[in-house]
């Protein structure tokens, strides 16, 4: 029998800053992202609250057609992301709550801390960075791709650039 699974959002504490302008004013802007595992087919995200560290969310999701046998077997996996208009958005950190480990029952609310983890490898250091320029001229059907800047790529075991 398939179900719905309502997760809600409360409240982040203490996210680290990742910008701080000169005033000490703090730039961050937060939202959460949360998807349930292995799956990967739900996922949601809550709005973005402007220039705080504590962010209060206050929002439920309600994941339909999932059945109760797929939730007790399931992971929540929650990422709290720095939303940033001019470049992509950074990880802060994430956690995940496996459900197996929770005892669930129908139309019961269950109340979960959890702490945040910094972000596993995939960091922008580890892999580096690269700015394209990409110029279309559709009369000649014809794509140009030029790199601009390169910073912080890795080195492969011969020594030379990755691929």
């Amino acid at each position: 029998m398939k179900v719905g699974a309502k997760i809600g959002v409360v409240e982040c504490r203490d996210l680290c800053e990742l910008v701080v302008s000169r005033d000490g004013q703090c730039l961050l802007d937060p939202y959460v992202k949360l998807q349930l595992l292995p799956e990967r087919e739900h996922r949601v995200k809550t709005r973005i609250v402007r220039s705080t560290t504590s962010p209060k969310y206050d929002e439920q999701f309600t994941m339909y057609g999932v059945t109760s046998e797929q939730i007790t077997m399931s992971t929540l996996h929650f990422q709290v992301v720095a939303f940033d208009r001019y470049s992509r958005d950074t990880v802060v950190g994430e956690c995940v709550y496996r459900l197996a480990d929770a005892e669930l029952m129908l139309y019961q609310e269950m109340r979960v801390e959890l702490a945040l983890q910094a972000r596993a490898s995939d960091t922008v250091a580890a892999r580096g960075e690269i700015l394209l320029s990409l110029t279309y001229q559709p009369a000649f059907n014809n794509l140009t791709v030029v790199v601009l800047k390169a910073r912080g790529l890795s080195r492969n075991e011969t020594g030379s650039a990755g691929e």
